[in-house]
């Protein structure tokens, strides 16, 4: 959080990568995908990372299931029915986030783009991640456990870019 007592990032750290661009400049440019399934009460993410110029361009994809939103944005202070209105949020049917539409997503980017390999979080992901994304459709995919030792340096090299101005 970064409106926090204690928060890991300044806000004014967050917002230098806020620069706007035009996913265009990323067409046909070789990425890494970021996959970090939820099923229920918490948001799914896609994270597009781009190499470019020094820094990376991120382009993220985030979906929720419909079912109870309102009751979910009082819960959570967060507006995701207009995050839903304007793209920025897509909303699945049902009580639980439809991993078909996070797959068809990562097999439309993969038009665009050059995906060369996805990394994802292996909590309720064997399914998409390894027999579908993987096997079916021929991606590299690569587990990351979510632990300390896994995650502490690419999040300390994250800090260190966003202070340099470095992701977008």
């Amino acid at each position: 959080w970064l409106h926090h007592a204690e928060c890991w990032m300044t806000s004014e750290t967050w917002q230098r990568g806020a620069k706007p661009f035009d996913p265009e400049i990323l067409l046909g440019r070789d990425c890494v995908v970021g996959v970090d399934l939820a099923r229920k009460g918490d948001i799914a993410a896609v994270v597009l990372v781009f190499p470019k110029n020094g820094g990376y361009y991120l382009l993220p994809r985030f979906f929720l299931q419909a079912d109870g939103l309102a009751e979910r944005e009082l819960r959570d202070h967060a507006p995701y029915a207009e995050w839903a209105r304007t793209g920025l949020l897509t909303l699945t049917e049902g009580e639980v986030i439809d991993y078909r539409f996070i797959r068809e997503q990562i097999k439309a980017d993969s038009q665009r783009y050059e995906i060369r390999e996805i990394g994802y979080d292996p909590w309720n992901a064997e399914l998409l991640c390894n027999q579908q994304l993987g096997q079916e459709d021929g991606f590299e995919v690569i587990e990351v456990r979510q632990t300390m030792p896994s995650l502490g340096p690419p999040t300390a090299e994250f800090e260190k870019l966003m202070q340099a101005g470095r992701l977008w």
